[in-house]
């Protein structure tokens, strides 16, 4: 994983952004990826592996479950260094979630799949309490699983405040950013080793994804802030009905095969399993493909209404997420957060998917970027409950995606296709500050204006990326590749 170390002093409008390789010791492919701070980080892959580090990724120790050998990790989300939930991805039982609170050393499956029509992708945090996990779609609808006790038990939500999914839409599993909420904007964790770290209510990949201006600016020195505020503003703006479950089932499933799959789990890519019904469409990163009903095009469809529950839940029968609904800033999860949002490819249409009530009901909007068999989003980020960002391609044509990202300055009502793009298949997204990363197979990118306009800064290969409040940077993908950013 790669982190981001800001200099003290500010860096000047040539400064260059680089990733520096940690040694992991792994030849898994890293899709998930949770860094907590600048000391500790925890990445999720292929053949059921987990690595963490606690000492800025100097030294990785392989915690996975043992019994989860066979199984693919897309996604993880981290709330110190003891404290993690992983998802494995799969038709049927292969979709999977684990807990563990003691840094690795156990862990206890508190969620198994058992509709052999649910493929499950990504999973997210509002806090440290409420959580969210997305398959794809199950008799027409996209299928949401809520917790409201840290990861310990899981319910499945009702689907009538869903919009109807596209015939063949679905999510990509690529980097475990197709599900996403907004990180806390107060929350900000300091060392890996401190109590507040661990005790901290906001998920690593929470307070990774991204960070406001004043947040970063808590959590870093004043001068780091500054540092890369400079840098910002010296840059040029340089520049899936689910009657057809199989159509969307093969393409989400082509993306999920990873070429390093276990033996067993023959994924190939982003998405669902090379093997099961959808085999071709995610074998490099899940997508799932939400829709909503034939005819909804490009304006947002809205499904339900919702009310809270005794509590202040929002999220559905059985559990939901309580909270306010406040500006915040990141890309995972607030505390006491209820928006999220999650994204799709796989049809006609790449859309966007968004709740306000902690997932009781979602309304869905048409995005400008092109959707395709193997095609759409594959990652978005918020800053906040306003500003995000999307990208995207097909994982089929790595070095060619013309409109393949956008941004949204009203919460994922409207999308703009960014005005220079990274111009090739980016399956990760993150924010650091107002500052945003992409990352793929082919490159990295970065934006200083909120993803407008995008340049170039590396060539290595990178599946996820994530940034911490503490101003760090990390990024993942194939052959056990794990970086931290830094500047010169």
């Amino acid at each position: 994983m790669a982190a981001l170390v800001l200099a003290v002093t500010p860096l000047s409008p040539g400064a260059g952004l680089s990733w520096q390789l940690t040694d992991t010791g792994s030849t898994a492919r890293f899709r998930g990826l949770a860094p907590v701070d600048a000391e500790v980080a925890w990445a999720a892959g292929s053949a059921g592996t987990i690595l963490r580090t606690v000492d800025g990724g100097r030294t990785w120790a392989s915690v996975g479950p043992p019994e989860a050998a066979e199984l693919q990790f897309r996604d993880i989300e981290a709330f110190g260094p003891r404290d993690a939930v992983a998802l494995t991805i799969g038709a049927g039982t292969d979709s999977r979630i684990y807990r563990t609170t003691d840094g690795g050393a156990t862990w206890t499956e508190t969620f198994r799949n058992e509709d052999p029509a649910a493929f499950y992708d990504c999973v997210t945090f509002l806090d440290r309490r409420h959580g969210l996990a997305l398959s794809d779609p199950v008799n027409g609808k996209f299928r949401i699983l809520a917790t409201r006790d840290a990861g310990r038990t899981w319910q499945v939500q009702p689907t009538d405040g869903m919009p109807a999914a596209l015939p063949g839409e679905f999510a990509f599993a690529a980097s475990g950013t197709c599900l996403v909420a907004p990180p806390a904007p107060t929350h900000a964790h300091t060392s890996a080793s401190s109590s507040a770290a661990t005790a901290s209510p906001v998920s690593s990949s929470t307070a990774a994804t991204t960070a406001s201006a004043a947040t970063t600016a808590s959590a870093v020195s004043s001068s780091t802030a500054a540092a890369f505020s400079a840098t910002a503003a010296s840059s040029s703006s340089a520049a899936t009905a689910a009657s057809s479950f199989s159509a969307a089932t093969t393409a989400s499933a082509a993306f999920s095969a990873d070429v390093s799959a276990a033996p067993g789990a023959s994924l190939t890519g982003p998405g669902r399993p090379a093997g099961s019904s959808a085999a071709t469409a995610r074998t490099d990163a899940s997508v799932d493909a939400g829709s909503s009903p034939a005819g909804a095009d490009a304006s947002s469809v809205s499904a339900g209404a919702s009310s809270a529950d005794a509590d202040g839940s929002l999220i559905g029968a059985a559990a939901s997420p309580r909270g306010v609904d406040a500006s915040i800033d990141g890309g995972h999860a607030s505390p006491g957060g209820r928006n999220a949002w999650f994204a799709t490819g796989g049809d006609s249409v790449a859309r966007v998917f968004a709740t306000r009530d902690g997932g009781r009901t979602w309304t869905v909007t048409a995005t400008p970027v092109p959707s395709g068999a193997s095609a759409g989003i594959y990652s978005l980020a918020f800053r906040d409950a306003r500003n995000g960002i999307v990208v995207g391609g097909d994982y089929n044509t790595e070095t060619s995606a013309p409109d393949g990202s956008a941004v949204t300055h009203d919460g994922g009502r409207t999308w703009t296709v960014s005005r220079t793009e990274p111009g090739e298949y980016r399956s990760g997204a993150a924010w650091l500050g107002r500052t945003a990363l992409a990352v793929g197979p082919t490159g990295s990118d970065v934006s200083h204006d909120g993803g407008i306009t995008w340049r170039r800064f590396d060539t290595g290969s990178f599946d996820a990326v994530a940034c911490t409040t503490d101003g760090t940077c990390w990024a993942s993908g194939r052959d056990g590749r794990i970086a931290r950013l830094s500047h010169r």
